[in-house]
């Protein structure tokens, strides 16, 4: 989790976006890093175009049949969930309303998500 490795908020942003890339590096089938370096994003309110792309790369990355650790919550809905958010906060919401379209209408999220997804929706 990149928020244990960033110690606080003063870390430049190029510490966990180095971890996140030399992570995917290694293992560029996964892209479990890059979402987390997204959600990190997101919590630190760091948007940036840069983020937006990365996240969009990550969303072309297809989901590995199998793995260890493999975290398919991640490839079902999580990354499209914090690519639509950082769209929004890029100024991007044609991408933000896609992702948010598509997240609704596969369905893949917990209950407990959903409204929350929904709502973010309605508000494009």
């Amino acid at each position: 989790n990149l928020n244990t490795l960033s110690l606080h908020d003063a870390l430049p942003i190029c510490f966990p976006v180095t971890i996140a890339r030399a992570v995917h590096d290694t293992l560029p089938t996964r892209f479990e890093s890059l979402y987390e370096y997204l959600k990190w994003v997101r919590e630190n309110n760091k948007w940036s175009r840069e983020a937006l792309a990365m996240g969009l790369y990550a969303l072309g990355v297809p989901k590995p049949k199998e793995g260890l650790f493999l975290e398919t919550d991640v490839y079902d809905w999580k990354l499209m969930d914090e690519v639509s958010i950082i769209a929004y906060y890029c100024g991007r919401k044609d991408i933000s309303k896609r992702l948010s379209e598509q997240l609704i209408s596969e369905n893949k999220m917990p209950e407990s998500q959903r409204e929350r997804i929904v709502s973010n929706f309605r508000s494009l």
